[in-house]
């Protein structure tokens, strides 16, 4: 079983070393979905995190409908991932028509690979009219993984597509849940055999600071112990 968290800073790196994780996915602006984090933040990062990191590159949030300025700064930001050591990165890019960008999808994911990095696409395959011609349209694509909630809002919701479109393509891509992974739901999807579980690890601040702007998290031990216990029980 492959974990991989999603996170922010330092300090769920700290935590998260302590684990057994395979991958973390790097960004920023969790409130908006994940954004691009800054430079400084990146090599921190990959500096002290023993899993692999995979970058996040959007470079704002909304749709999932990019202009070709946005795409270059999305390469130049694929470039600094392979300048900074990830190991790979991570995006989604759709079309007025709510399918995957072929050409805007294949044009990023063939230049990180020529880079030596994974591509993971991400939710945004939620967000198409045919899940499954988009599932298809990222393996011709050549993308490394699939992040998903099963075109859904959430696991909970899309449980049952997510076991469906596993057993059917799983030996062409990685489907990886995300969105709503919990300890309560995490058995459902090892059970049903899959290989990778995507979640974050952070939880409302109680008490935030009046001079604060925005919510403030803080990191949720009690879940990534929790959910990694079910796959050490299963071991024993």
């Amino acid at each position: 079983m492959n974990f991989e968290v999603v996170l922010e800073n330092l300090e769920e790196v700290n935590l998260v070393n302590q684990y057994n994780v395979k991958r973390v996915e790097l960004c920023s602006g969790l409130d908006l979905g994940g954004l691009t984090p800054s430079y400084g933040i990146i090599e921190s990062v990959v500096e002290y995190s023993k899993a692999e990191v995979h970058l996040m590159i959007r470079p704002r949030g909304g749709s999932f409908i990019y202009n070709e300025n946005e795409i270059n700064v999305m390469l130049k930001d694929i470039l600094i991932a392979q300048k900074t050591n990830c190991k790979g990165v991570v995006f989604g890019i759709l079309n007025e028509k709510h399918e995957v960008n072929i050409e805007k999808t294949r044009r990023l994911t063939h230049y990180a690979k020529d880079l030596g990095l994974q591509v993971t696409f991400h939710r945004a395959i939620d967000f198409t009219d045919n899940y499954y011609k988009s599932v298809e349209t990222l393996i011709n694509c050549q993308v490394s993984r699939i992040l998903t909630s099963g075109g859904a809002s959430n696991v909970d919701l899309g449980k049952e597509e997510l076991v469906k479109f596993f057993h059917q393509f799983r030996n062409e891509i990685e489907i990886m849940p995300g969105g709503g992974v919990s300890n309560i739901n995490a058995s459902y999807f090892i059970n049903n055999g899959f290989q990778d579980l995507h979640f974050n690890i952070r939880k409302q601040k109680v008490n935030s600071s009046d001079s604060s702007m925005g919510i403030e998290y803080v990191v949720d031990e009690e879940k990534i112990l929790g959910i990694t216990a079910l796959v050490n029980s299963r071991n024993n």
